[in-house]
Order: C-alpha cells, then structure tokens, then sequence
C-alpha cells in the first residue's frame, strides 16, 4: 500500500474518531433506572362482582347556579380536595372538598393576567401545599394557583411547547411538537427561568413527540410523561429523569414503519393495524398503577393492584353490571369515580336494548338508583377493591 492511501486511511481514522468525541461531548450523559411492566392485554376484560369490591357513596358536587354543564376531560383527588379540568363548556379548573362542596373556580376565559386567554389545557396538584399549576398552551403561559383560586404567580413563557408539566421545585419539563422541533431537542428540563437543565433526546424507535394535550401526569414528587406512539414512560424527579417504564405489552406495538408511514400522512396501514397502538395517561400511587392504551383502534383501560399484581383491563369500568362515567382518580388505595348527566342519560337511552336491561339486573344496587335518577348528579362514588 502506497505511502499516499496509508496517509488517507490515518487521516479518515482520526477524522471518524473527533466526530465521535465531538457527538458524545455535544449531548448529555443520562443515567436512569429501566423498569420493565408486563401488560397482560389478551387477557379478557376482567369483570368484578360486588364480592369483589365495596362501594359508597361519597359526594355530591355543588356547582355554582351558573354552572350549567361539565365536561370533564381530568379528574385528581389530592389532600381530600377533587380538581376537574373542563375544557369544552366552562373552560377552567373546579375545586371541591371532599364533601363535594364548591371551593374555587382556578381562573376563567378574558383578557386579564389571571384569565385565560383560551382555555387550560393541563394541571398539576403539589400534594405538599396544594399548589396548582395550569398550562395554557396556546397562549404559552403558566398559571400558578392556591385551591381557594388566588392566582399567585403567572409565568408567559419564552419558548413555546406543546404540553408541559411541573415538580414545584422551580423545574418544568417542556415537550415540543415533534414536526416542528424536527431532529432538534424535543424534550427538556427546564428551570424557572426557562435556562434548559437536563436535555431530552429520543430515546428509542417507538417514540414521538408529542400530539396528546395531557402527556404529563403528577403523582407524589414524579412527573410522568408518555410521548405519542410510545410504550415507554418517562419519570422525572426534580430536574432528573430517574427511570423509564417499558410496558410490554403481550399483542403487538405499533412498528416504527407505520409510524412513519402516519407521519407522511398516509393513514391506511395505521388503520388497518390490530394491535397496541399507543399509551397514555400513566400515574402511580401507592397502592396501584393506572394507564389507558388503545388496541385494535378501542381505547381501554387498566389498572394493576401492586399489592398482588392483579390487572384489571376494561373499556369504561371494571364491574358487572352498569356502571356510569369513565373519569375516575386514584388515591392511595381508594378510586373515586364521577357521574355525571350526560353518563346517565346514555345508559338511560341504552337500557331499551334487552341485553341492557339484563344487565342493569347485575348492577350494584347503589349504581342501579343512580342510573334510575334517586340522585342528583353529579356526583362521586368511592370504591375499594379487594385485594384477591
């Protein structure tokens, strides 16, 4: 080999060998525990009877009389305080006790500092002090509340990500919309000065960020996040991400390709796909783990007892029976479940179906006088599962 390719080969080694340092250094170094959950989703929909599970009535809600609607898209229950995030009729934040009597309204649609000027899209309960943020995204603000509605700090941000989520520490997380962030930063730590701490980068083949309005979810002291299309959770502590949650599910996960395929707006191969399709609204507590995912293009739910590892999958609740609503909060071990009108009246509707009648002859008897109307709604009922 002549002298002239000796100096080339060495020249094209070393040059390999800076742009590999230089990448390394360019990024930084992340270390995070990896958890790994299997997700039992063949298996059918598991369908408590009421030996199976307690059930009380807990509270009823006393809205304002000017409160004519509820639409609600979030429900928490923190330090015996119920938070329900309307974002289609009222456009705001409800507090109630746990009695269900009103406390606050966290701000409303206009033009002030303490307004929205659209509409809240996601909140966050500190459960040290009750704290309440609420983003704004298009209007790139963050609204800090007490839970008796006192705006105490509103923060319009510098950059503008499609959700964001918050430890109460002075640390946010921000995601940005994938397209437009492009192979740019998409998801960071940030301090209160908007200085970014902690850089995210995409992390594997099966994530996208982001195209859920709620990706961010506050449980204790760790946020978690799920970006679209994604089977993975992200936990931040603080300005740490200290663990990612692999969910590995039993049926497929929608392959990278079909993702791409969707990103160039080709939509044919995603609905013809059966299988998992994606995760969303991942939260623990103490007592249980809760998650939604779509499969087979049906939205469905679970919830995992961690005291025997039990996993309840359902499409709206896990009862015989009828059972009205689909928003529920769990807390330590206890899930409260709301029940509003519009829940009823369709099962009301419903219940001209023979099958359906039947079945409200398998209904917890407590649920059954809701559905007949010998409550006024809404309201929340509190329920136990028993630990098989």
């Amino acid at each position: 080999m002549s002298r002239t390719n000796i100096g080339m080969l060495i020249c094209l080694a070393w040059i390999a060998v800076y742009s590999s340092c230089s990448k390394r250094k360019s990024s930084i170094d992340l270390y995070y525990q990896k958890d790994i959950i299997s997700v039992w989703d063949r298996q059918p929909d598991v369908m408590l009877d009421t030996t199976q599970y307690s059930l009380d009535l807990f509270a009823f809600l006393s809205f304002p009389s000017q409160i004519k609607n509820l639409k609600c898209e979030k429900m928490e229950y923190v330090n015996g305080f119920f938070y329900l995030l309307d974002t289609e009729y009222n456009k705001t934040v409800f507090v109630f006790d746990s009695d269900g009597n009103f406390v606050s309204q966290l701000g409303r649609r206009g033009r002030a500092s303490n307004e929205y000027l659209d509409k809240p899209t996601n909140f966050f309960v500190q459960a040290k002090d009750s704290q309440i943020m609420v983003y704004e995204r298009n209007a790139h603000r963050i609204h800090y509340y007490d839970n008796k509605g006192g705006q105490t700090e509103l923060q319009v941000l510098k950059i503008w990500p499609y959700d964001a989520g918050t430890m109460f520490d002075g640390h946010f997380v921000a995601a940005f919309d994938y397209k437009e962030a492009g192979r740019g930063m998409q998801l960071g730590v940030y301090d209160s000065d908007e200085k970014l701490v902690t850089p995210v980068i995409e992390l594997g083949e099966n994530h996208v960020y982001v195209d859920n309005e709620r990706s961010f979810k506050l449980s204790g002291e760790d946020l978690y996040h799920i970006p679209h299309f994604s089977d993975s959770v992200y936990v931040f502590h603080s300005d740490t991400l200290s663990k990612i949650i692999h969910l590995r599910f039993e049926s497929l996960f929608l392959p990278s390709e079909i993702i791409k395929e969707v990103d160039k707006g080709d939509l044919e191969k995603y609905r013809s796909f059966r299988g998992i399709m994606y995760v969303s609204d991942y939260y623990e507590t103490n007592g249980y783990v809760s998650f939604l995912y779509s499969k087979n293009h049906v939205r469905k739910k679970c919830i995992i007892d961690k005291a025997n590892n039990n996993q309840y999958h359902f499409t709206n609740a896990p009862f015989k029976g009828l059972f009205p609503g689909d928003k529920y909060a769990v807390d330590g071990e206890s899930i409260y479940w709301l029940v509003c009108e519009d829940d009823v009246v369709d099962l009301n509707f419903a219940l001209e179906n023979e099958v359906v009648k039947t079945e409200l002859s398998h209904t917890y008897s407590l649920i059954r006088d809701i559905i007949q109307g010998k409550y006024s709604l809404p309201l929340i009922v509190k329920i136990n599962i028993e630990h098989q």
